[in-house]
């Protein structure tokens, strides 16, 4: 069974914030899984915003790990973090039309 995020994102002035339901989720986009956790994470820009995410949607490092792209468009993108336990934390960094945002912690 996976847990479900749903992050949205502010951009104000080059600066993101994120705000979200579930606990883990910082607003500075540090996003904590437990370990053993399959987590399924959306980010979608908040309400009023005028930007978009853009290809290639999101970058992780390093690659080849647990976090894997699910999908990506305009307007969403969805990883989905299989977080095994010997996995130490990785980095995330969002391509949007205001430019790629400052890159983020996970699993951490």
């Amino acid at each position: 069974m996976s847990t479900q995020f749903s992050v949205e994102v502010t951009i104000t002035n080059g600066v993101a914030t994120y705000k979200s339901t579930e606990n883990g989720v910082e607003s500075d986009g540090t996003i904590t899984i437990a370990a053993n956790e399959d987590a399924v994470i959306t980010f979608v820009p908040a309400g009023g915003q005028t930007w978009f995410f853009e290809s290639p949607w999101i970058t992780i490092d390093p690659t080849g790990g647990d976090i894997s792209l699910v999908s990506g468009d305009a307007s969403a993108v969805v990883i989905d973090d299989k977080n095994s336990d010997d996995t130490g934390s990785y980095t995330y960094c969002l391509q949007t039309t205001e430019g790629a945002l400052d890159p983020r912690i996970i699993n951490t």
